[in-house]
């Protein structure tokens, strides 16, 4: 893979992903429209969340892994006795954390070779 493509592919799959996820969670509101404005304002807050975690994720990788890894064992112990929520809500945002923390080693792995000498 060329040098460039590797660097747009590490760059953007984990905002893309964490972009997804966000949108997925954001759906899970609509059930809440018959209920109101209050209770929609309520569904919609871990999408936002994950907005805002993309937000502090875009300049520092290594939060978006630790942010997007904490969120998703979170959620996993919090739905511990719901499997098919943790495959549906965890597992995408744990997939989230990896792709950050690929995107963080990579751009450290740049960074150290422009770094040296020579």
């Amino acid at each position: 893979m060329r040098p460039v493509s590797r660097r747009l592919l590490h760059t953007w799959s984990p905002r893309i992903a964490a972009a997804l996820v966000a949108l997925a969670l954001a759906t899970f509101s609509l059930d809440a429209l018959s209920e109101g404005p209050r209770a929609v304002l309520l569904h919609l807050a871990p999408a936002l969340f994950v907005m805002l975690a993309i937000g502090i994720a875009w300049q520092h990788e290594w939060i978006g892994a630790v942010v997007f890894a904490g969120l998703a064992l979170a959620y996993a112990v919090m739905a511990r006795r719901h499997i098919d929520w943790i495959v549906v809500i965890a597992i995408p945002l744990l997939i989230v954390g990896v792709l950050y923390h690929l995107a963080w080693l990579h751009t450290k792995r740049v960074r150290a070779a422009v770094a040296m000498p020579g």
